[in-house]
C-alpha cells in the first residue's frame, strides 16, 4: 500500500429492494472483507501484489462448479478466485479478478510462511 497504512477492502451483495429485485433478481447473498496491511503479521496467511491492467482481463475461472456459478451471479463474489487461492495457502500468479469493463485486476498471491 503506498502509504504504508492499513486498510479495509470489502464488497457486499444483497437482493435489491422490492420491484428493482424482480428486474434484476440475485440468488444468494453474498459480502467479503479483507485487511490489507502494508508488511506481515502474526496472522498474515497470504501476501498480495495488486496491478490495475489498461484492458479486461478474462476472470480466473474456478475448479469448484457451485463457486464458480456464485462468481458470475453476484458481482461482489468476483473476489471468489482470491478467496480460493488464500484459503488454499499456494502460490499463484497472474491471477485475474473481474474488475470493471474496461479494466482488469491481476493479483499475485504468495502464503506468508
Amino acid at each position: 500500500m503506498p502509504d504504508r497504512a492499513a486498510g479495509v477492502a470489502g464488497g457486499e451483495r444483497l437482493a435489491l429492494p422490492g420491484p428493482l429485485n424482480t428486474a434484476r433478481p440475485l440468488p444468494d447473498h453474498f459480502g467479503v472483507a479483507l485487511l490489507l496491511t502494508p508488511a506481515a503479521t502474526e496472522r498474515s496467511l497470504s501476501a498480495l501484489t495488486l496491478r490495475l491492467s489498461s484492458s479486461p482481463a478474462v476472470a480466473t475461472p474456478l475448479r469448484e462448479a457451485s463457486l464458480e456459478t456464485l462468481r458470475h451471479a453476484l458481482p461482489a463474489a468476483a473476489v471468489l478466485p482470491l478467496l480460493v487461492a488464500i484459503a488454499q495457502g499456494a502460490a499463484q500468479r497472474h491471477m485475474a479478478l473481474g474488475y470493471l469493463p474496461a479494466m482488469g485486476l491481476l493479483v499475485d498471491v504468495e502464503p506468508v510462511v
